[in-house]
């Protein structure tokens, strides 16, 4: 069964948790402006491509510019989701749910480049939600997937996973493993990773 918010984003029920996909409104110089900067940057190297983002506890963050201006739009896009699915309250970046007030905050947001050929690995349990952001990609290419991993729930399918669209975005409950598959063509798949905590003010 699919729900569509009030944003235009999707909110469907998957192992068992709601994840909501939709585009994120960026127009083709923004996207530019991302894909330049982000093959402009140092990033860590690993056996499926490249991340800003690596297990070292005292990394510093520092986003590009182009960066730094869409993560608040992804921020937005999922408050809004998250408040118009299950009829929170609320408050500026606030929202009131039966368990107290909270918001969100972006702990993390960084450019992955796949490699052809190559899975990114299952991730899981980063966040309160985790957004796959495509920028740069084919109808061929590496696939965004969610595994259940529950041996003793059973589900129909236990993948899902979406074609790859450019702007396409994937919110993903930080308790439901994902991961990116290999894509059938030669060329690289470029995407932000973004990690969402919820927090009390």
């Amino acid at each position: 069964m699919r729900i569509t918010t009030n944003t235009s984003v999707i909110a469907e029920p998957v192992f068992p948790k709601y994840t909501f996909t939709g585009k994120l409104e960026l127009d083709e110089s923004h996207i530019i402006s991302l894909l330049t900067e982000i093959n402009q940057m140092k990033l860590y190297n690993y056996n499926w491509g490249k991340s800003g983002w690596n297990t070292d506890p005292n990394e510093v963050w520092n986003m590009t510019p182009a960066i730094s201006k869409v993560a608040p739009l992804i921020l937005k896009q999922l408050h809004d989701s998250v408040v118009d699915k299950f009829s929170w309250d609320p408050n500026g970046n606030t929202f009131t749910t039966p368990q107290g007030i909270f918001y969100l905050e972006i702990r993390r947001c960084f450019p992955i480049i796949l490699n052809p050929g190559h899975d990114m690995p299952i991730q899981t349990g980063t966040s309160y939600f985790s957004g796959i952001t495509m920028l740069s990609c084919s109808a061929n290419s590496h696939r965004p997937y969610l595994q259940n991993m529950m041996q003793n729930v059973n589900f129909e399918d236990q993948i899902k996973s979406w074609n790859p669209e450019i702007r396409q975005q994937i919110f993903v409950p930080g308790e439901v493993p994902w991961g990116i598959s290999s894509g059938h063509d030669k060329s690289v798949s470029i995407a932000l990773l973004t990690h969402i905590l919820r927090k009390r003010p």
